[in-house]
């Protein structure tokens, strides 16, 4: 009986130890934790803000400090790394001590585009761009009588405000692009003309359709007939209209000859 006893008490010593320790466990595990985060230079002249505690799972607020220059295209930002290559997650809940270094982060620029629906084009839409590493833009293959590269993106008013391929590496800025068409410009020849008027157009292109040619205005009082299309195929023939397929038919080696009454 004794021996039972003295086996009982010490079972529920035992109980009471391991009950205390699960106490003392849970006392440790609910004592919050803290980290340092320290702020150091890339060779960016400024006053850096002091070495700040926060506790673990908690947002870390960070600002930037006052400099004298930021470069063009960039952004002042804290990367992870002494190479900063990588950002600092604003989202991040760091349980570890923190090193953070002041950089120069590449901003991301906005794309819209104004008549997207207006071409087929072969390619994604990009809705955005890095500075320093630009990126494609969609193009379309508009067929004959457009060049090789159809059109452009305009983003300007000028004549050289303009994308063909991708947005430069060395560009930065919002954008708002507008796709236009890129038609081959023909230059159209006219004989014995001399010092009539004509009123006919001397540049064409497939945009324009069929263009019905004017008859001439003699000075000298000579009256016009007609005019006659020559190629240098031999293939002569009276015309009333110019046109891409009579361009393309003398392949693009011919010239309009007035006619007049003899």
């Amino acid at each position: 009986m004794k021996k039972l006893i003295t086996i009982l008490l010490i079972f529920i010593l035992m109980v009471c130890c391991l009950a205390f320790v699960a106490c003392e466990d849970d006392k440790v595990s609910n004592k919050p934790q803290y980290i340092t985060v320290s702020f150091h230079s890339t060779n960016i002249e400024c006053t850096l803000p002091e070495a700040q505690t926060y506790k673990v799972g908690d947002k870390i607020e960070l600002s930037l400090p006052d400099v004298n220059y930021i470069p063009e295209g960039y952004s002042l930002a804290w990367f992870v790394d002494e190479n900063t290559n990588t950002p600092f997650d604003v989202n991040a809940l760091p349980t570890e001590n923190l090193d953070l270094y002041l950089g120069y982060l590449p901003n991301t620029y906005s794309i819209s585009y104004t008549n997207a629906d207006d071409f087929d084009f072969i390619g994604e839409f990009p809705m955005s761009y890095v500075y320093g590493k630009g990126v494609n833009l969609p193009n379309c293959n508009l067929g004959v009588g457009y060049s090789e590269n159809s059109g452009n993106w305009y983003y300007g008013e000028g004549e050289k405000d303009y994308f063909t391929f991708a947005v430069p590496k060395d560009y930065y800025g919002d954008l708002t692009l507008t796709f236009k068409a890129n038609p081959i410009k023909y230059n159209i020849t006219y004989q014995r003309i001399d010092n009539a008027v004509n009123p006919n157009i001397t540049v064409y292109d497939v945009t324009m359709g069929d263009v019905a040619l004017l008859p001439a205005a003699s000075n000298d009082g000579k009256t016009f007939l007609y005019w006659e299309y020559r190629s240098s195929g031999g293939d002569n023939k009276r015309i009333d209209k110019i046109n891409l397929s009579l361009i393309l038919e003398g392949g693009m080696s011919f010239s309009i000859w007035a006619v007049w009454q003899e």
